[in-house]
């Protein structure tokens, strides 16, 4: 497999579906689950030797693995955002983790979304930056979105099925009768808790693809905290 992928390269030949593939990994999976997932189905690297590359335990990696493949089990690829297709958006019944984030969101209650929070959740924010652990996405993540939304006017939480994928769609709707694109969010779900929390506010062109599928417009203001 490590030379087929070789002689891919060497080719110089751009296989768009490989391309397509790898980046609906990105979007499903946790940075380490992807890592792990690639090196060991891929590049079919034993977990002793991943978990030397990448600086962790056997046990973890194979950990890592099988949540990769039980996300990729649960959903379908992802649909090229720039395809269009009707119906890619579609409202998704929430479970009660996702729920109880939907509430914090409409309430202004970064507390209730933490209490549905692993203490040892992955925060990504897509584009900029990566949080360990509870207590760090609370001091920023949640604390920079708590501070941005009280000067918002009403904060609508959705669950919805996004190009394939479900996510977390955060809109603003304000005086005007409106809604303007916040955030996106994906999450992943162990025991009852979120492991795993990535949002999509620095993907610039991806969120513009989401609110042209989504039928709004993206909320000026809210950018305008984060750049």
């Amino acid at each position: 497999m490590r030379e087929d992928m070789e002689e891919i390269n060497a080719a110089g030949e751009f296989d768009y579906q490989l391309l397509e593939n790898l980046e609906h990994l990105v979007h499903i999976l946790t940075p380490v689950q992807y890592v792990s997932i690639i090196l060991t189905d891929a590049f079919l690297y034993k977990g002793k030797e991943v978990a030397h590359i990448i600086g962790t335990t056997e046990a973890s990696v194979h950990a890592n693995v099988s949540r990769a493949r039980k996300s990729l089990r649960k959903y379908s690829p992802v649909s090229n955002a720039k395809s269009g297709t009707s119906g890619s958006v579609d409202s998704l019944q929430a479970d009660p983790v996702i729920a109880t984030m939907l509430e914090g969101f409409r309430s202004k209650d970064p507390e209730k979304i933490a209490s549905v929070l692993h203490e040892e959740i992955q925060t990504e924010i897509v584009h900029s930056g990566l949080e360990i652990g509870l207590e760090e996405t609370k001091r920023h993540s949640l604390g920079d979105w708590y501070q941005i939304v009280q000067d918002q006017q009403a904060i609508i939480g959705e669950y919805r099925l996004l190009w394939g994928a479900p996510v977390i769609v955060e809109l603003e709707e304000k005086e005007d009768g409106k809604r303007y694109l916040n955030n996106l969010h994906r999450i992943e779900i162990e025991d009852d808790l979120v492991i795993s929390w990535r949002f999509y506010c620095f993907s610039w062109d991806l969120m513009k693809q989401a609110a042209e599928e989504l039928d709004v417009e993206l909320n000026a203001a809210y950018f305008y905290h984060l750049y």
